[in-house]
């Protein structure tokens, strides 16, 4: 059920996500290694690695992409 909610409701943040998380692929410590890596850049270079374009890119993603009815518990029934 865990994994059900994840797919339907991704909780990340754009800017700092991995590409396999903006994608609703599986997630594992790769992606925690990207995260660190583009908060430790911005850390160290005072922007963000790939600017506004992540959140850009997340945001078309998801309105452009079909909705998978497939993927939502079904209705319980009385």
């Amino acid at each position: 059920r865990r994994a059900m909610s994840m797919q339907c409701h991704p909780e990340f943040t754009p800017e700092y996500a991995a590409p396999e998380q903006i994608d609703g692929q599986p997630s594992g410590p790769a992606c925690d290694w990207f995260s660190f890596g583009a908060i430790l850049f911005e850390m160290l270079s005072g922007r963000l690695p790939f600017g506004d374009s992540a959140r850009t890119e997340y945001a078309r993603e998801v309105h452009e992409r079909p909705v998978r009815w497939d993927l939502l518990p079904p209705l319980p029934r009385r």
